[in-house]
């Protein structure tokens, strides 16, 4: 009888409307604009969450995707040009499922902004095997996810902060309950 009522086509298994859990289109404006004013005046500290912020934007990467594991460094040379001349980057993320990324031209030009920034050439090359996300302090990649979640909160509260003082009262209180996650 279980494995009947398992297979039945009439029991539904979710019950209800699964709330859909994303920033709107005013939201992410709002951070990335907010992001790009703290580069503009501390850029060596938020030059990098910069970049950061524009690749959690642009190629919808997982926090768990920025940080360095044991199963995963994301290097410079894992954004690469295909032989039509298009940019790709690779990644290793949930599941420890390896992907392939297309890179937009926005997403291109915050790389080559991040690379100017750190006194490299526009572009990485496929010996490029520099972090991706240095630290600040000390060599290598950055590898806690908890650090890389209060960067990005940092920026929501931020933003949240201006789209009240812009009068979007609703937009903020929707960001204020966002997470990391979504």
């Amino acid at each position: 009888i279980a494995l009947i009522r398992q297979k039945s086509q009439f029991i539904r298994r979710h019950q209800g409307s699964p709330k859909i859990r994303r920033l709107s289109e005013l939201q992410w404006q709002y951070v990335m604009t907010t992001v790009q004013g703290m580069a503009s005046i501390e850029p060596a500290k938020h030059e990098r969450t910069l970049f950061m912020m524009s690749a959690l934007y642009a190629m919808y990467l997982r926090i768990s995707e920025l940080a360095a594991s044991a199963r995963w460094i994301p290097e410079m040379h894992h954004f690469y040009s295909d032989h039509e001349g298009h940019w790709w980057f690779t990644t290793v993320g949930k599941g420890n499922k390896k992907r392939q990324i297309a890179v937009s031209d926005p997403m291109l030009a915050a790389l080559k902004r991040w690379r100017t920034y750190l006194g490299l050439s526009a572009l990485p090359s496929t010996a490029d095997k520099s972090a991706l996300f240095p630290k600040t302090k000390g060599k290598g990649p950055i590898t806690s996810t908890t650090y890389v979640r209060a960067i990005v909160q940092d920026c929501f509260d931020r933003a949240i902060i201006q789209l009240k003082q812009d009068g979007f009262e609703e937009e903020a209180g929707s960001l204020v309950e966002a997470t990391v996650h979504w």
